[in-house]
């Protein structure tokens, strides 16, 4: 039997997997999670529990030819790959978290919304003043790719998929974790904001883009302690 590969890597990856569920980022099987190792990606396997993984569980999708294990790998594994080829950033590109958190998938049910403003400035954090929203709804897997390319063609971090869910990007799975959790939250705001702004026959204060482009660059050197 051949030696298992990348499983610190691995770990990692069902490490990451776990907590997007346990927070709530996520139910049952859904969603998914890649990270970068020399060669090509490791993803999540296609409809199997976070809470059941094992190692030989999680699927390597080398750069050509067809995915490795014993397992079937995610159904979205299409634009996991294209993100991973495409993104204008995506040297610094390591890993993507994909789930179907609750407010996201409210935001992305919204008829003509294309984003979600800057109800709060932690929106910075997904490199833009803005997180973008997909125009229509497609089938999960390779129908997708051209929505995530379109989404993720000026270098956002974050996505909000129509009817859908929402895809974040990191540098490292605790990163992409960390800004699924932002864009959860974002989404949380803008939506109970806009409740609370339609009950008082108000509007929701958008933060202006000039104080949103200076903490997109605070962001870029947010938690970089001095060496």
């Amino acid at each position: 039997m051949a030696k298992l590969a990348f499983r610190a890597e691995r770990r990692e990856l069902i490490k990451t997997a776990k907590q997007m569920a346990a927070e709530g980022l996520t139910d049952g099987c859904s969603g998914n999670v890649s990270a970068r190792v020399p060669g090509g990606f490791l993803i999540t396997p296609s409809a199997m529990a976070y809470q059941s993984l094992k190692e030989a569980d999680i699927v390597f999708v080398p750069v050509k030819g067809k995915p490795e294990g014993k397992r079937l790998p995610s159904s979205e594994t299409p634009f996991h790959a294209t993100i991973y080829v495409t993104h204008p950033d995506r040297e610094n590109i390591r890993a993507i978290v994909h789930c179907h958190s609750p407010k996201s998938m409210v935001c992305g049910a919204v008829k003509g919304l294309r984003e979600v403003p800057a109800a709060h400035y932690s929106v910075a954090q997904s490199k833009k003043t803005a997180i973008p929203v997909t125009p229509v709804f497609d089938l999960p897997g390779a129908d997708l790719v051209p929505q995530v390319q379109l989404a993720f063609f000026e270098g956002a971090y974050a996505c909000i998929l129509s009817n859908h869910g929402q895809v974040a990007l990191g540098g490292t799975l605790a990163e992409a974790l960390s800004l699924a959790t932002t864009v959860e939250v974002a989404c949380k705001v803008f939506y109970e904001a806009s409740l609370l702004a339609l009950a008082r026959s108000s509007h929701v204060k958008i933060i202006r883009q000039g104080p949103m482009r200076k903490m997109v660059e605070k962001y870029k050197l947010y938690g970089k302690q001095k060496k």
